[in-house]
């Protein structure tokens, strides 16, 4: 499933990483189950059965239409609110966004609770590691975002003229937001804030900041998620033939 250019959003759309975390969920456990999909399709085109082939193409279309709109709403806040225009050229770039995006919107409320409100008391303390503080970390977070970015977006320059280059810079963008989610000194940080217990707040952010990182969404653009149904006037020409 492609996407190409869209109309200009009149109204832009506050960026919500709460909501947006829960679309990226929605749309992972939604695309996990597209192959199921596809092989009751061909298992029910492989038998003589025309009424399987019916219940199995209006179930297959009806999870592409739920899968429509999760992404749909996926888009308009993340085009709204990223700055990386409006094309999206599959669902593997727009949830690549999207994650993006949620680590970006948590570093403000970090920095929040790092820096204690005058006249409210100290706050728990926190475990820089190799961080030097809060600006440390969110610069360094930010760079490595960056980095990112600017890789697999030098492939999606050619996306349309060179989809194995486009695909390559996608999984390649991806494993880069897995290993800063899961080895390394923001990973490490991830990992102590969600252990934290006496700091609930804390351990929530960092339960978001660090599922956005390992969303599993790097599928084939190219995946065959659009189901074409034969009229029944061809399907019955082709079993006289």
């Amino acid at each position: 499933m492609t996407w190409g250019n869209g109309a200009s959003l009149a109204c832009p759309v506050p960026f919500d990483s709460r909501s947006v975390l829960l679309d990226l969920q929605t749309l992972e456990c939604q695309l996990a189950k597209v192959p199921r999909h596809l092989e009751a399709l061909h298992l029910a085109w492989a038998r003589p059965d025309p009424g399987g082939v019916l219940r199995a193409t209006a179930l297959a279309e009806c999870h592409i239409r739920t899968m429509a709109l999760t992404a749909g709403r996926l888009k308009a806040q993340v085009v709204a609110a990223d700055d990386l225009g409006e094309t999206v050229e599959s669902l593997s770039e727009l949830g690549l966004r999207a994650a993006r995006m949620v680590v970006l919107a948590e570093l403000p409320t970090l920095r929040e609770l790092a820096c204690p409100v005058p006249g409210h008391g100290p706050s728990p303390g926190l475990s820089w590691g190799r961080f030097r503080g809060i600006d440390d970390l969110t610069v360094c977070v930010h760079d490595e975002l960056n980095s990112i970015t600017t890789e697999w977006r030098t492939g999606r320059s050619r996306a349309r003229s060179d989809r194995p280059a486009f695909r390559a810079g996608l999984r390649a963008a991806y494993a880069l937001m897995r290993k800063l989610g899961t080895a390394s000194e923001f990973a490490r940080f991830l990992w102590d804030g969600r252990h934290r217990a006496d700091w609930p707040a804390l351990q929530a952010l960092c339960g978001r900041a660090s599922l956005a990182l390992t969303m599993r969404l790097d599928v084939e653009p190219e995946m065959p998620l659009m189901i074409h149904v034969k009229p029944a006037k061809d399907r019955a020409a082709e079993r006289a033939s």
